[in-house]
C-alpha cells in the first residue's frame, strides 16, 4: 500500500511538473505576440498619421483599432509575466488570479475580433467620400503648414498616389484636383499637386501637358489596402491569441487543482 502511496504521489507530482512547464511554454508566445503588438501598433500611429488626418469618422474607427492592437500588446505582454511567475512559484492565489485574468481578455479579444470585421465593412463606406471632401475643400497648396495639405502629401508620396476616383470610376483619379478652387481658381490650365508627379523637380504638373508624370494610382484604393491589411492582421492575430489564451486557461485550472 506504502508502495502505491509512494508511486500515485509520484505520478501526481510528474503531472504537476508537465502542466507547469506547459503554462510556462505557452506564456512565451504571448509575450513575444504582445511586444509584436506594441511595436507595429506604435509604427502605425508614428508613420502612417496622414491616413487619420484626411479622414472625418472612419478615421476615428481605425485610430482606435491602433490603439486597441497597442493595448492589447501591453495587457497580453503583461499577463504572460505574470502567467509565469504564477506557473513558477505555484501559487493558488496567483494562478486563479491568472485565471479569471486570461477569461476577461479572452471575452474582450472575441469583442474586437467582431469589431474588427465591422470596422472593415463601415471603412469602405465613409472613405472614399471623406477623401473626396477634404481633396477638394481642405487642401491649400499654399499653405503647407494646414494639416490636411501635408497630409495628402505625405500621402501621395509615400504610396505614390493622385487623387480618389468618382464613385462611379468613370474618370482618373487625379480630375477630382479640378474641382479644388484653391489650386484651379478657373484658368484654362489644370494643374495637380506636386507630390501628384514623378521626377518633375518639386513643381505642380499641367494635367492637360505632363499627365506622364502624373501617378496613376487611386489614393482610396491604396489608403483602403492599408487598412484593410491592419483589420485582416488584427482579426487574424486576435484568433490566434484566443486559441493560445484558451491553452492558457485549461493549463491554469489545472495547476491551480494540482498546486498545494
Amino acid at each position: 500500500m506504502r508502495k502505491l502511496k509512494e508511486d500515485d504521489d509520484s505520478e501526481e507530482n510528474c503531472c504537476e511538473c508537465c502542466i507547469q512547464w506547459s503554462l510556462l511554454v505557452v506564456n512565451v508566445p504571448v509575450m513575444l505576440i504582445g511586444a509584436i503588438l506594441i511595436v507595429l501598433s506604435t509604427w502605425t500611429l508614428a508613420e502612417r498619421s496622414y491616413i487619420e488626418e484626411l479622414q472625418l469618422e472612419s478615421g476615428d474607427y481605425h485610430k482606435a483599432l491602433v490603439y486597441a492592437m497597442l493595448v492589447a500588446g501591453i495587457v497580453l505582454a503583461a499577463l504572460a509575466v505574470f502567467g509565469c511567475v504564477a506557473a513558477f512559484i505555484e501559487n493558488r492565489t496567483f494562478v486563479a488570479v491568472y485565471y479569471g485574468s486570461v477569461i476577461v481578455v479572452f471575452v474582450l479579444i472575441c469583442v474586437c475580433i467582431v469589431l474588427s470585421f465591422v470596422f472593415r465593412a463601415k471603412a469602405a463606406d465613409l472613405l472614399r467620400d471623406e477623401l473626396r471632401l477634404t481633396a477638394q475643400n481642405g487642401y491649400d497648396p499654399d499653405d503647407a503648414a494646414n494639416p490636411v495639405t501635408k497630409a495628402w502629401d505625405d500621402m501621395q508620396r509615400n504610396l505614390a498616389c493622385c487623387g480618389v476616383r468618382s464613385l462611379d470610376g468613370g474618370e482618373e483619379s487625379w480630375r477630382v484636383w479640378q474641382r479644388n478652387k484653391r489650386l484651379n481658381s478657373g484658368e484654362a490650365d489644370f494643374q495637380v499637386p506636386a507630390s501628384c508627379c514623378a521626377n518633375n523637380g518639386g513643381r505642380r504638373c499641367d494635367a492637360d501637358q505632363e499627365v506622364t508624370l502624373i501617378h496613376s494610382k487611386d489614393c482610396f484604393e491604396e489608403a483602403a489596402d492599408f487598412m484593410r491589411g491592419h483589420v485582416e492582421a488584427l482579426g487574424a492575430a486576435l484568433i490566434g491569441f484566443a486559441l493560445i489564451l484558451i491553452l492558457a486557461a485549461v493549463f491554469a485550472i489545472c495547476l491551480f487543482f494540482l498546486a498545494d
